[in-house]
């Protein structure tokens, strides 16, 4: 049900990584405090970590649909990582890609 809601509410490409990151985050939890599954300082240290990368990326998603061309942001950035993105594929990518290929990821 949130899937749906948060694809009406978001673009596919917010929503995405916000909605599967989620239930490992909760189920991770739930394996830190309700079962006791994680046991040594490595461990605690190591999900530590991931929870830290977890949250920032997920700040870092809202952000970037705050400042973004949907909610009337400066949209003169994603030109700019167009043409350098474009022009990066043009050397980098397999022969055929060329510069269409960037579209896929902007």
């Amino acid at each position: 049900m949130s899937w749906f809601i948060a694809n009406s509410a978001l673009s596919f490409a917010v929503a995405f990584p916000l909605v599967t990151s989620g239930p490992g985050f909760v189920a991770a939890m739930w394996g830190l405090f309700l079962f006791k599954e994680i046991t040594g300082k490595r461990n605690f240290v190591v999900l530590g970590v991931a929870f830290i990368v977890t949250v920032s990326s997920g700040i870092c998603i809202a952000m970037s649909r705050a400042g973004g061309a949907a909610t009337g942001g400066n949209t003169t950035g994603n030109a700019s990582a167009a043409a350098a993105s474009s022009s990066v594929c043009a050397t980098a990518c397999p022969s055929g890609m060329g510069a269409n290929a960037t579209n896929l990821f902007l």
